[in-house]
């Protein structure tokens, strides 16, 4: 939306300390187009031309000045040559007469009267009321048009956005360094997977364990699978303790394959199971060798 003031050059300290203040706060500065250096001359006719034809809003201040100046009622004129093109708002300021305006801007309805000591409303209020809630998206306070709320909407949106990224990025980071952390089993020696259910063959599994800080207070357990899944080496040997540099080894009968896992001591292994546990609780780690 683009907002043409009509005025005279004498008033231009009520344009610098009122009128202006009041339309930036609703519109970027290209949207405002007020002459203040207009001379009678006409040289920046053109320009004046060019604003009355791309306006939305014609706002034309009423004053003792501008009354007096051929040139704001040529405005005027261009203005209702556009034939309800632009929303015109006559602003009456310090006055309650339309003057010499009266046949051009008597239809209008309705004027606007502005007194600095009479009127209860400013000269804000008025603007807003004529240009109407679907321009003023947050009123009272700090008003803004909707390009600048969106711009504003956007940036907002994209420091939420991008905040959510670090965190989503800090909190997969410290995940993927806890699990980094977490104890990990080696395993140095495989047996081989050549179980037949005739074979009675005891065979070695050893490996170590990293990351491990007291490795006194875990075991390790391993489960061969024929039809089910049996604690290995023997229904009475089930648990074997881990080393003070995370080491372990023991012996275990043949299997299709086998399962290791790292415990806690107060872990107390099943003799047999048909599916494996998962991590969690007394068992801190589990893996399979196929």
């Amino acid at each position: 939306m683009k907002i043409f003031v009509a005025h005279s050059t004498e008033d231009h300290k009520l344009i610098k300390n009122d009128i202006r203040p009041i339309l930036l706060k609703y519109f970027f500065e290209d949207e405002i187009i007020i002459l203040d250096k207009y001379e009678s001359t006409g040289e920046h006719w053109p320009q004046v031309e060019n604003g009355i034809k791309s306006c939305d809003v014609f706002i034309v201040l009423v004053t003792k000045n501008s009354k007096e100046s051929p040139i704001v009622t040529n405005e005027i004129n261009m203005a209702l040559g556009r034939k309800g093109k632009v929303k015109i708002l006559p602003i009456l300021i310090n006055t309650n007469q339309l003057g010499p305006f009266k046949p051009l801007l008597d239809h209008i309805t309705p004027p606007i009267y502005y007194t600095s000591k009479k009127s209860s409303l400013s000269i804000e209020d008025h603007i807003v009321k004529v240009i109407g809630p679907t321009k003023i998206i947050n009123r009272p306070g700090d008003i803004e048009s909707p390009l600048k709320s969106n711009s504003k909407l956007f940036i907002e949106h994209w420091i939420i956005w991008s905040c959510m990224f670090i965190i989503l990025c800090i909190v997969i980071f410290s995940y993927a360094m806890l699990s980094f952390n977490d104890p990990k089993i080696i395993i140095d020696t495989k047996p081989t997977i050549n179980w037949t259910p005739q074979s009675e063959d005891l065979l070695s599994i050893s490996g170590r364990i990293i990351n491990l800080n007291d490795p006194e207070n875990y075991i390790i357990v391993v489960y061969a699978l024929t039809n089910y899944w049996y604690v290995q080496p023997f229904d009475n040997e089930s648990i074997t303790l881990v080393g003070a540099k995370g080491e372990w080894h023991l012996q275990t009968h043949a299997g299709g394959e086998y399962c290791v896992i790292l415990a806690r001591k107060t872990y107390i292994p099943e003799k047999t199971l048909t599916i494996l546990p998962n991590k969690g609780g007394d068992i801190v780690e589990i893996i399979t060798i196929p």
